[in-house]
C-alpha cells in the first residue's frame, strides 16, 4: 500500500488525493517514489541526550535555591559580593539548565547554547564551591564541575549538534 509523500498517511489503491491532508497522490517526485512506499520512521532520541535532560531538570531547581539562599542568607561583608555573585550566576544557570534540558529533549537547535552556558555556569560554580568550604558545599561543587564539563563535551564533541535541529 502506498503512503502519503506529505503526510505520511495510507492511501486507498487508486486514490488521487490523499484524503487525510489532500495532497494529490501523483505530485510525488519520482526520485521520491520508494521514499512514499513506507511511512518515515521517527529519529530516536540519544540516550545521552536524554540522561542530560534529566540532570538538567534536576540541577536547575536545585541551583536556583541554591542561588536564592546566596542572596538572602546574612554572610559576612567581606564575602557578601562573592555570595552576591554566586546567587544571581546560580539563579540565572538553574534558569537556563532547565531551558537547556527542556530543548535537549525537545531536539531544539537553541538548545546547544543555552546548554553550553548552563554549562559554563556550572563549571564556574563548580569551581568557586569545590574552593575550601565544608565538605558537602565541596562535593557539590565537585559534581557541578564535573556536570558541566560532561555535558558541554556531549553538546559540542558528542554528537548533539547532528541530533539538534
Amino acid at each position: 500500500m502506498p503512503f502519503c509523500f506529505n503526510c505520511g498517511k495510507e492511501l486507498k489503491a487508486g486514490a488521487k488525493f490523499c484524503q487525510e491532508c489532500g495532497t494529490p497522490t501523483s505530485s510525488v517526485p519520482q526520485a521520491s517514489a520508494k521514499i512514499a512506499q513506507a511511512p518515515m520512521a521517527r529519529s530516536r532520541r540519544p540516550a545521552l541526550a536524554i540522561v542530560i535532560s534529566v540532570l538538567d531538570f534536576v540541577s536547575g531547581p536545585i541551583l536556583m535555591v541554591l542561588g536564592s539562599l546566596y542572596l538572602v542568607l546574612a554572610v559576612p561583608p567581606s564575602v557578601a559580593a562573592l555570595s552576591t555573585a554566586l546567587g544571581i550566576a546560580g539563579l540565572v544557570t538553574g534558569v537556563l539548565a532547565i531551558l537547556s534540558g527542556y530543548a535537549l529533549l525537545k531536539a531544539r537547535g537553541w538548545g546547544l547554547w543555552t546548554g553550553a552556558v548552563s554549562d559554563l555556569g556550572l563549571v564556574l560554580i563548580g569551581s568557586v564551591l569545590a574552593l575550601p568550604h565544608n565538605s558537602w558545599v565541596a562535593g557539590a561543587g565537585m559534581v557541578a564541575l564535573a556536570s558541566g564539563v560532561v555535558s558541554a563535551y556531549y553538546l559540542f564533541f558528542g554528537g548533539a549538534k547532528g541530533y539538534l535541529k
